[in-house]
C-alpha cells in the first residue's frame, strides 16, 4: 500500500496533542483516521508500538517519540531494525548518537544530510566503538584511516559536488569488515532518508570492497584467497569501487611504512594489479604521481632494512 507521507505526519502530530499517557495513543489514532484500516494508521499504530512495548528504556521512547512527530515514515523504518529487545544494547551507541543529534540540529535536517556526511557520521560511531586502534606508531584511533583515504580521494580531484558516492565509500568502506555491520549490512539502509537510491550503490559498494576469509585456514590460504579477493576488484569492480581501493592500498601501505613494518612492499606489490585500470580515474596522471612516490618509499624502505645487521 502507498504510504501518504504528509497525512501520516499530520496525524501523528494531531495524536500526540491529544496523548495524556501512551495508553491514549491507539484511541487518538482512530479518531484521526477512523475505524477503518489504512495504510497510514498502519505505519503509525505499528511504529509506536514496537517503541512502546519493545524498547526498555525510557530514554529511546522520549526521543524515539520525538523523532516520529517529525517523521513517522523514517522512524517506522528504523524502529523496524533497531527497537527489538535482543538488538538494543548492541547499538546503543550508534543510536545515542544518531537521535542525540537530532536535539542540536532536528530530526529532519540530520535525516536529510547527504551520503557522505551520513558515511562520516556513522563510521566515526562505529569504528570508535568496534574497532581496534590503527597499527603503527601511536596506536591511533582507526578512523584515522578512512580519513587518510577520503583525503587521497580529494587530492586526486574527487569532490562531494561531483563524487559523492566515491566519498562516502572512502568513509565506509571498511564498516563490513571491522564493525557490527558485517553481521547486519542492512542496518545502513535504516539510514538512508531521502538518498535510498545512492545508500544502495554505496552498501553495494561496500560489499565488493570487502573481505571474508574463510575460517580456520592456513596462513597460505589465506594469502590466496586474499589475492582472489584483489584480483576480483581489480578485474570487475566499478571505477568508483575500484578507486577507493587504489587510495585504501595506498594508505595502508604508508601505515606499514610509518609502523617500520618491512611488509610494506610485499602489500603493495600484491596490490599492484588494482592500478592498472588507473586511466579510469579522475585524474590518472595524479593517482600515477601518488604511486610513484608510495613505491618509491616502500622500495627504499626494504633494501635499507635487508641491509641491516642481525644481532
Amino acid at each position: 500500500m502507498q504510504i501518504d507521507e504528509v497525512r501520516a505526519k499530520h496525524a501523528v502530530q494531531q495524536a500526540f496533542q491529544k496523548i495524556v499517557k501512551p495508553a491514549d495513543f491507539d484511541a487518538a489514532i482512530v479518531e484521526e483516521f477512523g475505524r477503518q484500516a489504512s495504510a497510514e494508521r498502519e505505519c503509525c499504530q505499528q511504529t509506536y508500538k514496537v517503541i512502546l512495548s519493545e524498547s526498555e528504556s525510557d530514554f529511546w521512547k522520549e526521543r524515539l517519540f520525538r523523532a516520529l512527530l517529525n517523521d513517522p515514515i523514517s522512524v517506522q523504518a528504523m524502529a523496524a531494525h533497531f527497537c527489538r529487545t535482543s538488538q538494543m544494547a548492541s547499538h546503543d551507541d550508534l543510536l545515542k548518537f544518531w537521535l542525540g543529534k537530532t536535539e542540536a540540529t532536528g530530526w529532519n535536517e540530520l535525516w536529510r544530510l547527504n551520503v557522505v556526511e551520513k558515511l562520516r557520521l556513522i563510521a566515526e560511531v562505529l569504528h570508535g566503538a568496534d574497532t581496534p586502534p590503527r597499527r603503527g606508531v601511536g596506536r591511533l584511533p582507526y578512523i584515522v584511516h578512512p580519513q587518510a583515504v577520503v583525503r587521497q580521494l580529494k587530492e586526486w580531484g574527487y569532490t562531494e559536488t561531483d563524487d559523492p558516492i566515491v566519498l562516502a565509500l572512502g568513509w565506509g568502506h571498511d564498516l563490513f569488515e571491522d564493525t557490527r555491520l558485517g553481521k547486519e549490512p542492512e542496518l545502513l539502509m535504516s539510514f538512508a532518508g531521502e538518498d535510498r537510491n545512492q545508500m544502495e550503490v554505496v552498501v553495494a559498494g561496500i560489499r565488493t570492497l570487502s573481505f571474508f576469509p574463510a575460517k580456520g585456514i592456513s596462513d597460505d590460504e589465506y594469502k590466496c584467497q586474499k589475492r582472489a579477493y584483489i584480483s576480483a576488484v581489480a578485474k570487475n569492480a566499478p571505477a568508483s569501487v575500484l578507486v577507493v581501493k587504489m587510495a585504501d592500498r595506498l594508505c595502508n601501505t604508508r601505515d606499514f611504512l610509518d609502523g617500520g613494518d618491512p611488509h610494506a612492499k610485499m602489500y603493495l606489490d600484491d596490490g599492484m594489479c588494482l592500478f592498472e585500470r588507473r586511466g579510469e580515474t579522475k585524474q590518472p596522471q595524479l593517482v600515477e604521481a601518488t604511486l610513484d612516490e608510495v613505491r618509491f618509499d616502500a622500495d627504499k624502505f626494504f633494501d635499507e632494512w635487508i641491509g641491516r645487521p642481525f644481532n
